[in-house]
Protein backbone atom coordinates (compact mmCIF):
# COMPACT_ATOMS: atom_id res chain seq x y z
CA UNK A 1 0.00 0.00 0.00
CA UNK A 2 1.50 3.33 -1.07
CA UNK A 3 0.08 6.80 -0.42
CA UNK A 4 1.57 9.96 -1.94
CA UNK A 5 0.56 13.58 -1.34
CA UNK A 6 2.14 16.41 -3.36
CA UNK A 7 1.50 20.11 -2.78
CA UNK A 8 2.71 22.85 -5.11
CA UNK A 9 1.73 26.22 -6.45
CA UNK A 10 2.76 29.84 -7.04
CA UNK A 11 2.09 32.84 -4.83
CA UNK A 12 2.09 36.60 -5.27
CA UNK A 13 2.52 39.08 -2.44
CA UNK A 14 2.94 42.81 -1.86
CA UNK A 15 5.82 43.81 0.40
CA UNK A 16 5.95 46.97 2.57
CA UNK A 17 9.31 47.97 4.12
CA UNK A 18 9.71 50.31 7.09
CA UNK A 19 13.15 51.97 7.14
CA UNK A 20 14.14 52.26 10.78
CA UNK A 21 17.82 52.89 10.05
CA UNK A 22 20.37 52.26 7.29
CA UNK A 23 21.06 48.80 8.66
CA UNK A 24 17.62 47.65 9.92
CA UNK A 25 14.28 47.48 8.07
CA UNK A 26 11.29 45.38 9.16
CA UNK A 27 8.61 44.47 6.60
CA UNK A 28 5.08 43.13 6.27
CA UNK A 29 3.67 41.27 3.29
CA UNK A 30 0.38 39.83 2.12
CA UNK A 31 -1.15 38.23 -0.94
CA UNK A 32 -2.58 35.00 -2.27
CA UNK A 33 -1.29 31.57 -3.21
CA UNK A 34 -2.61 28.96 -5.61
CA UNK A 35 -2.29 25.49 -4.10
CA UNK A 36 -2.65 22.25 -6.01
CA UNK A 37 -2.85 19.09 -3.89
CA UNK A 38 -2.49 15.75 -5.67
CA UNK A 39 -3.12 12.57 -3.67
CA UNK A 40 -2.34 9.14 -5.01
CA UNK A 41 -3.30 5.91 -3.22
CA UNK A 42 -3.50 2.31 -4.32
CA UNK A 43 -7.25 2.74 -4.93
CA UNK A 44 -7.70 6.30 -6.24
CA UNK A 45 -6.04 9.49 -7.48
CA UNK A 46 -7.46 12.90 -6.59
CA UNK A 47 -6.47 16.47 -7.40
CA UNK A 48 -7.75 19.63 -5.72
CA UNK A 49 -6.95 23.32 -6.37
CA UNK A 50 -7.59 26.35 -4.15
CA UNK A 51 -6.64 30.02 -4.08
CA UNK A 52 -6.10 31.16 -0.49
CA UNK A 53 -4.56 34.08 1.44
CA UNK A 54 -0.90 34.29 2.50
CA UNK A 55 0.83 36.82 4.75
CA UNK A 56 4.04 37.29 6.68
CA UNK A 57 6.57 39.54 8.36
CA UNK A 58 10.29 39.80 8.88
CA UNK A 59 13.27 42.09 8.81
CA UNK A 60 16.45 42.84 6.89
CA UNK A 61 19.63 43.61 8.82
CA UNK A 62 22.69 44.90 6.94
CA UNK A 63 26.10 43.96 8.32
CA UNK A 64 28.39 46.57 6.80
CA UNK A 65 28.18 47.46 3.11
CA UNK A 66 28.54 43.98 1.63
CA UNK A 67 26.67 41.55 3.92
CA UNK A 68 23.12 41.19 5.13
CA UNK A 69 20.73 38.89 6.98
CA UNK A 70 17.03 38.49 6.28
CA UNK A 71 14.71 36.63 8.65
CA UNK A 72 11.08 36.06 7.76
CA UNK A 73 7.92 34.19 8.65
CA UNK A 74 5.20 33.28 6.14
CA UNK A 75 1.75 31.83 6.75
CA UNK A 76 -0.08 30.05 3.95
CA UNK A 77 -3.77 29.54 4.70
CA UNK A 78 -5.59 26.63 3.06
CA UNK A 79 -8.82 24.71 3.35
CA UNK A 80 -7.20 21.56 4.74
CA UNK A 81 -4.19 22.81 6.69
CA UNK A 82 -2.39 26.07 7.46
CA UNK A 83 1.37 26.10 6.88
CA UNK A 84 4.02 28.27 8.55
CA UNK A 85 7.39 28.83 6.91
CA UNK A 86 10.29 30.38 8.82
CA UNK A 87 13.38 31.20 6.75
CA UNK A 88 16.75 32.89 7.10
CA UNK A 89 18.93 34.26 4.33
CA UNK A 90 22.52 35.45 4.35
CA UNK A 91 23.57 37.64 1.41
CA UNK A 92 26.84 38.95 0.04
CA UNK A 93 26.69 42.01 -2.22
Amino acid sequence: CSNTVRERGPFIEALVHFSISESFSPFLKGGVHRLEVATSTSTADTKESNTDPAWGAGFNFNIGEHMGVRLEWDRFKSKNQDTNLVSAEFSLR
